[in-house]
């Protein structure tokens, strides 16, 4: 009895095991029904869905191109405006060194003019006060003249008494006087 014991027990436990036929049998099926399933499932992933995702990636891809172009033009317009900017503070630095040189000139030429106009000027009031002088020279020396005339005709009747008319004493006082006058005059000049 033990040795039919022994052998229930023993072929029980090989009955067991990992990979017995039935439960080889049911791996099967398993793997042949997940297969199928995966095929059906493809199948109708690829039918109903695959499209639509081929889609969406091809508007995604075509949009980023896009993006891509419109950055691309955007930097080189960019690019374009900056040297643009860049040329015209160089053109305005340019014309604005022209400008401060020819207002330098204008202030220049300004000066030069108020100085000679200020030269001219100063040459006239000379010119003028040298005529002033020489008419005031002219008229103190007539003065002079006249009263040297009186007082050589008051010294001379004096002196000569009614001897020489007056009108006589008169005309040859002015002579001389204006004799020695013009004497002095020439001598001064």
């Amino acid at each position: 009895m033990n040795y039919e014991l022994f052998n229930i027990i023993l072929s029980a436990e090989e009955e067991s095991g990992l990979f017995t036929p039935d439960q080889f049998a049911g791996y099967a099926v398993t793997a042949v029904f997940t297969a199928i399933n995966l095929l059906v499932a493809y199948v109708i992933i690829k039918k109903l869905v695959y499209k639509k995702i081929l889609e969406a990636m091809h508007d995604r891809r075509d949009a980023l191109n896009n993006e891509l172009t419109s950055a691309e033009k955007a930097n080189a317009e960019a690019t374009k405006t900056a040297e643009e900017r860049d040329q015209i503070i160089d053109d305005a630095k340019i014309q604005a060194s022209g400008i401060i040189e020819e207002a330098r000139s204008n202030a220049d030429k300004q000066a030069d003019n108020i100085i000679k106009n200020a030269e001219d000027e100063a040459a006239a009031i000379i010119a003028r006060a040298e005529d002033d002088a020489a008419k005031l020279r002219i008229s103190s020396i007539e003065g002079m003249k006249d009263d040297i005339s009186d007082l050589a005709v008051s010294v001379a009747e004096r002196i000569l008494g009614e001897a020489v008319p007056h009108e006589n004493l008169v005309a040859m006082a002015g002579k001389h006087t204006e004799e020695v006058i013009n004497a002095e005059v020439k001598q001064d000049v």
